[in-house]
């Protein structure tokens, strides 16, 4: 969502609206909202309009002070909106500390207007909660561990960066991938904010190629040499199953999709 050179604006919400006096970092723009029951409604009112609108970078909820029903009213709102999302249950101390260590100092303006315009982490190719929705999801492996989960969303944080790094070339998706392409696009806001930050362009998805006619070898080559990319990368086999680019079980895990890049087909054919 950082689209300007400004400090990122961040909501906490929570209490009676003291902790606006916490020594927050001065190159965040910190927004303190009181929850319901010590200030009435109308802020939450206003926060939802702020985050529907576009003008709040990330959420934090003090769920010491909020009830249940107010962090899911939140929750939902940001991921449809594509905002990050932190439930956070310790106090306000820790929670200044750790703010304090995931923004650059003030003083280096250079170094703010990287933070504010080059994507950095997985937070900032993916806006949304994805391990969050993971749970929600009817067509996501239910039966996964969270460390799984984790590693999948990992593998899916290291192919867009891979994408980033060759734009003119399609990509085929591990299945453990796929699942969470498929989770991001289900938050058509949010996807739709990361893809033209990350790719100045909407990455988008071919899904049931390989099925048709003459399609399983063109997927073929190129789930090959996606994996031959992630491995020069990373130093790590693209399948999880251990298998390295150009041995026999290397498409026993690709899903029956890639992304659209229809300016570079003519080196596939």
């Amino acid at each position: 969502m950082y689209k300007s050179c400004r400090f990122p604006i961040i909501a906490i919400v929570g209490g009676d609206r003291r902790h606006g006096r916490a020594a927050w970092p001065p190159n965040l723009d910190v927004r303190v909202y009181g929850s319901a029951g010590h200030v009435g409604d109308g802020e939450q009112r206003r926060l939802l309009s702020a985050i529907r609108a576009g003008r709040v970078d990330r959420v934090i909820a003090l769920v010491r002070w909020i009830g249940h029903s107010t962090t899911s009213v939140l929750r939902r709102a940001c991921t449809v909106s594509g905002v990050r999302f932190t439930a956070w249950d310790r106090g306000v101390s820790g929670l200044v500390e750790e703010l304090k260590r995931s923004v650059p100092d003030q003083q280096q303006e250079d170094t703010m207007k990287l933070f504010v315009s080059q994507p950095k982490t997985a937070a900032d190719l993916v806006s949304v909660d994805l391990l969050a929705a993971s749970y929600r999801s009817d067509s996501f492996p239910q039966d996964w561990s969270r460390e799984r989960r984790e590693h999948g969303f990992a593998r899916y944080e290291k192919w867009l960066r891979l994408k980033q790094r060759n734009p003119g070339l399609r990509f085929a998706p591990t299945h453990d991938i796929d699942l969470f392409w498929h989770l991001h696009m289900l938050s058509p806001v949010a996807y739709h904010r990361d893809c033209l930050r990350n790719f100045g362009r909407i990455l988008d998805h071919d899904g049931g190629f390989g099925k048709g006619e003459g399609e399983l070898a063109l997927l073929q080559r190129v789930f090959e040499r996606t994996a031959q990319l992630w491995e020069a990368e990373y130093g790590q086999p693209y399948p999880d199953d251990g298998a390295r680019a150009g041995d026999p079980q290397v498409t026993s895990c690709w899903h029956d999709c890639q992304d659209r890049c229809w300016h570079a087909c003519k080196d596939l054919k």
